[in-house]
Formats: structure tokens, sequence, C-alpha cells
């Protein structure tokens, strides 16, 4: 946008000079590409310009004025109104209820949503600016283990498109969008941004931004327990469990026969919550003594020990049996009972 200059550069030169500084804001109204300068005097003796129907720019100038004369000014600020102007807001949506900012694990669904404002209908004299907004996608994958920005391992644009029509635009997605050959066991954050376009000196400009970080899935197994060997007793066993999520908690449940991924058993006496609701847990282990027998029986039999983990996510509570993280079946010659398991967690 061309501008006319309505503050003349004087250059003073004098061994006795007074500087001073003040301020003045000039209105333009936006006519396509070529504004009309006016300027609003910083004291209310003049107001500003009722606001064009193509917009109106408001400049904040600094002046020097050195001896009664301009000697130097600056440009401190510029601010674009007017009824064109689109506006925007995103919302994230997972199955966590967690409200301290936008989470979800990897491989889990989530949906963004754009609320869209302020745009025209597409006409020869309307800007495209006004019918219009820019949206881009990116996803930031952070280094193993890893949970802030500080530990980017790469950044990706993955799609960018325009939305041009007022109101509210959902996306869903199954899964996360970040990428790597060990992706359960990555985390990141997704980020979704929308512009509104450049127009005429005016230069692209961010009017909403949301993010939301992926954490890794939950893995774990079960340590000490020989399926080859005929046990007299339940042995000695612990649980290790890597990467639990935020505010969840991990158990082991014992029945009698074969593995089946729907049957419930006993949960043994001792329950792993993972400390605070930021980051994962990366590694934590419970250990469990041996379970104490019945009267000795010949009749061989199988005991099944699992290992399951809870979540905030639909279908991952407690009482539901949360996920499976592993499994063992032991071969046992007595029928064991569980009368008192001691359970510490280091």
């Amino acid at each position: 946008m061309k501008t006319v200059l309505l503050l003349i550069l004087t250059t003073i030169s004098s061994y006795s000079q007074t500087t001073i500084w003040q301020t003045r804001m000039i209105q333009s109204q936006i006519q396509g590409a070529v504004g009309i300068p006016e300027l609003v005097a910083d004291n209310g003796e003049r107001p500003s310009l009722p606001i064009g129907a193509k917009g109106s720019r408001f400049e904040l100038w600094g002046i020097q004025i050195v001896s009664g004369a301009i000697a130097r000014q600056e440009l401190l600020d510029t601010t674009d109104v007017g009824l064109y102007q689109p506006a925007a807001e995103i919302t994230i949506t997972t199955g966590d209820p967690y409200t301290g900012f936008y989470r979800s694990r990897v491989d889990q669904p989530f949906t963004v949503s754009y609320k869209i404002s302020n745009l025209l209908p597409a006409a020869p004299v309307i800007p495209v600016a006004a019918q219009k907004v820019l949206v881009e996608h990116y996803v930031d994958l952070y280094k193993a283990d890893q949970y802030t920005d500080t530990n980017i391992e790469k950044t990706t644009l993955i799609r960018s498109f325009y939305l041009e029509t007022n109101g509210n635009h959902s996306f869903s997605f199954p899964v996360t969008n970040l990428t790597a050959p060990d992706l359960i066991r990555r985390s990141g954050k997704e980020r979704f941004i929308v512009y509104a376009l450049a127009d005429g000196t005016t230069p692209q400009r961010e009017i909403a931004k949301a993010e939301i970080i992926m954490y890794p899935a939950s893995e774990g197994k079960l340590v000490g327990l020989d399926k080859n060997k005929k046990h007299r007793s339940l042995p000695p066993f612990s649980a290790h469990i890597w990467r639990s999520y935020p505010g969840t908690s991990t158990w082991v449940e014992a029945y009698s026969g074969e593995f089946s991924p729907g049957k419930r058993g006993d949960m043994l006496p001792g329950t792993f919550e993972t400390a605070g609701h930021i980051t994962p847990n990366f590694f934590s282990e419970m250990k469990f003594a041996s379970a104490t027998t019945s009267t000795a029986s010949t009749t061989e039999t199988k005991r099944t020990l699992v290992l399951r983990a809870s979540s905030p996510f639909p279908g991952e509570s407690i009482a539901q049996g949360g996920r499976i993280l592993a499994y063992e079946t032991i071969n046992v010659e007595n029928t064991i009972t569980v009368n008192s398991l001691l359970t510490t967690i280091e």
C-alpha cells in the first residue's frame, strides 16, 4: 500500500538542540491497494474516520523532534480493522477428559474443528483475503522418550487447504498423523494454524492456532514366570511397565486356565498409579512375593497372570479391564490360593 507522507522530514544541524519524542496515529481508508491517509490527533481533537467498507489501517508513528523540527520518524505498530477481517477459533476433541491442555495417545482418534466467521461471499469487488482463510497442519516428532519442544527430531507440514465458508468445519482422524518406524513408542505434537491471507501490503497473518500432544502407547512385560516349569506355588515375579499414560493405573490379575482376552481374574493386591498428569512415566516396576497354596494336589493345571493398564479413554477403565499389556500362563501342580501378595513399587 502506498502511503502519502504527512510528516516532513527535516534535517537539523545545530550545536544547541532540544530533542523530544511524540506519537501520532495515521488512519488510512483501505481502497483496494491504495490507502488515503488522514491524521488522527492523539489529543482527541480529531476523532478517527468511520471504518471503510474494505477496512482501515491504523499506523502508530514515533516522531523525534529536534529544536522544533522533525528529525526522525519510526513506524511503531500497524493494525488493520475492517468488516471483512476474518476470524477463527480451533477446538480439538479427544477421548481424554483432561483440561490442562489437549492431549491424546498415538493410537486414539481425535477431531479438529474450525469455527470461521466474517468471510464475505465471492465477488469481483471483494478482496480474496475476505473470501477465504488458509489452514496448515504440522506434526512435530519428538526424540525417543522425550516429551518437550526442546527435543523435536523433525517437523513436517502434512497438509494445507483453504476454508471458504463461515461456520464449523470438522475433520476427524482415526489415529495420530505422526510417522516413525517405532510409532507406538514415540511421542510428538500436532499443530493447527489458521491464517488470514495477504491483502495489498498487509502480510499474511495468523488468526488462530491450537496444538495437541500425542503420547506413546504403554508396553509391559511379566518377568520371572517360567512357562516350561511345573510350579508347586506361584513364584515371585515382577511386572515391568514402559511409558505409562498420565493419570492411569496398572495391575495384575490371575485366574485358572489358559489365557482368554475377555476373561477377568482376581486382582492381585497392589496397583501402580502413574504419578502426575503431564507426561508418561517412562519405566516402573511392581514386585510380587510368592503366594501360599492349599493342600498339595497331584492334578496339574494352568494358571494365567495378566498385566493390565487403565486409561482415561473410553472402554479402558479399571472396571472395564483397561488394556492388556502382557500375560503368562504357567503350569502348577497344586491348587494355588492367593491369600496375600506383598507388592512394592520401584
